[in-house]
């Protein structure tokens, strides 16, 4: 019998028998259209951002008996907890996530994207891709990795492993692509167009058990990384403990007494600036990363200078500033398909790579820092 028959089975065999045993589930309210919708329609987007050090405070999940999801080869279940019992707080948080920084490989939450204050990485990203006439596999590594972040119960050594069912709360700082994006498919209901609160602890509600195929990376295998397959939703066999509910009123009281909207963003540790800087000097040679100056200009040097480019017709500098604010509007406004079409026509492929605010600032300073002549008169090329 596979796992799906055994779910199924399972169900039944429950049936559909209220616990009755706390009045506490009825504090948790069902997520509002209007969050799931918003949740759908930004499935695909950008957030706005181991070993060594984590982004979670792990004192505070060792107080709270919180620990880190961890996939296991093969089938993996689990369920998708509410992060507060308002309606109008989403059952995930976006993270944005610089990994893989400095010599013990810590991870730090992109301060730029996440609260719009300075971070030393992307700060290091940005030049370089300033400096560079294509993205670089150093540009690359520099970008932060998007995550949507859950609070969850993992059922898989319970269903795979027939073992004893934990009341242990997991938090997961999810893939966005492979995972967020995928879910967020699977829980829309195009033909009533609403989306299912899968999130949702009501006995006979829309509650969904998350199930997928976890294939780890290949050790020594460079080009190798960790995949998810057959990502499926099941009706739930059993409703949410009340363990775990009772842990999830604890974590929603500290949080708000905290002063925080929901316990992830209380768990959540964003670094200093210094702290993050102290860090990626660790991947240079002798602790000591090479001068900012001395790189851009290294790098300058690989690219054609602006006078043996075809210049097609001198402009002041007046005009020419009053033409890249012209042209930033107009780039600004674009539509995705607009802007990708106009990148391509002019040679700026690699910005694609990119945030569409951040690639318009980058080709607006390389224009300026080139005093490259692309308009060939005064209309601006499309």
């Amino acid at each position: 019998m596979n796992l799906k028959d055994r779910l199924n089975q399972k169900k039944k065999e429950l049936g559909k028998a209220k616990s009755g045993a706390s009045n506490l589930r009825k504090k948790f309210e069902k997520r509002s259209e209007s969050v799931l919708q918003k949740t759908y329609d930004e499935k695909d987007e950008r957030s706005k951002g181991t070993s060594g050090k984590t982004i979670f405070n792990q004192e505070l999940m060792k107080e709270y008996g919180i620990t880190d999801f961890s996939n296991e080869p093969g089938d993996n279940y689990f369920e998708i907890l509410p992060l507060s019992y308002s309606k109008n707080v989403p059952y995930h948080i976006e993270l944005p996530i610089h990994f893989g920084v400095g010599m013990t490989e810590d991870a730090f939450v992109c301060n730029l994207r996440y609260n719009g204050k300075p971070c030393y990485r992307c700060e290091r990203q940005q030049k370089l891709f300033k400096t560079n006439s294509s993205v670089t596999d150093e540009i690359k590594k520099l970008y932060p990795a998007d995550r949507a972040t859950y609070l969850l119960w993992n059922r898989t050594k319970e269903l795979v492993k027939n073992e004893a069912p934990n009341y242990n709360i997991e938090i997961w700082a999810a893939p966005k692509t492979k995972i967020h994006a995928e879910v967020q498919g699977l829980v829309r209901d195009k033909k009533n167009k609403r989306t299912l609160d899968i999130s949702d602890v009501e006995e006979d509600g829309e509650g969904r058990t998350i199930n997928f195929e976890y294939i780890p990376k290949i050790k020594g295998k460079k080009d190798s990384y960790p995949d998810y397959k057959s990502i499926q939703l099941l009706e739930r066999d059993t409703p949410i403990p009340d363990e775990i509910l009772e842990k999830l009123d604890i974590l929603y009281t500290a949080a708000e007494d905290a002063g925080f909207d929901n316990p992830v963003e209380m768990l959540l540790v964003v670094p200093e600036y210094d702290e993050v800087k102290a860090s990626m000097l660790t991947e240079y040679q002798d602790g000591d990363e090479t001068d900012t100056n001395e790189v851009e200009h290294k790098e300058k040097s690989k690219r054609v200078k602006p006078q043996e480019k075809d210049q097609k017709k001198p402009v002041s500098d007046d005009e020419y500033m009053e033409q890249l604010e012209e042209l930033t509007e107009e780039l600004t406004a674009m539509s995705s398909i607009k802007f990708k079409m106009w990148c391509k026509k002019n040679k700026y492929e690699d910005a694609l790579e990119m945030d569409k605010e951040d690639a318009i600032e980058a080709i607006i300073d390389d224009m300026y820092n080139n005093k490259t002549n692309i308009f060939g008169g005064d209309d601006i090329p499309y």
